[in-house]
């Protein structure tokens, strides 16, 4: 199934497709990151940038393994319940750890337990 932009889908229909669990940020699949779910009331700078928490240690470790991978995978954003918009297929394209980054990148967005910011770049132009 190709994933169609502003499309809504469920969990199910995201697991079916991608594989991962049904609950986590990042889907991760044969230890490959392949999809992203995030909520907007969290990540209110996206799609240009994606602030990740460090209450997971898994959490943390699929957002630097996504960094490093390179690939573009299908981002979606929470609309409601089961329901989950798709935005478009994007990529890190710069990454960071750094202390006074995320400090200044904490009062642009809503998490103020931000441990990773991933800089993203869309496959598509309309995303």
């Amino acid at each position: 199934m190709a994933f169609k932009t502003d499309a809504i889908y469920s969990r199910a229909q995201i697991h079916e497709v991608m594989g991962g669990d049904l609950l986590s940020l990042f889907l991760r699949s044969k230890n490959r990151v392949v999809g992203c779910r995030y909520k907007p009331k969290l990540n209110s700078l996206m799609p240009k940038t994606l602030l990740v928490g460090s209450d997971g240690p898994r959490k943390f470790a699929s957002a630097e393994m996504f960094a490093k991978q390179g690939n573009y995978i299908p981002f979606f954003a929470y609309v409601g319940p089961e329901q989950w918009r798709y935005v478009g297929d994007f990529r890190v394209s710069e990454w960071s750890k750094n202390t006074s980054r995320i400090a200044a990148e904490k009062v642009r967005g809503n998490d103020s337990n931000v441990a990773i910011i991933l800089t993203l770049e869309a496959l598509t132009k309309d995303c």
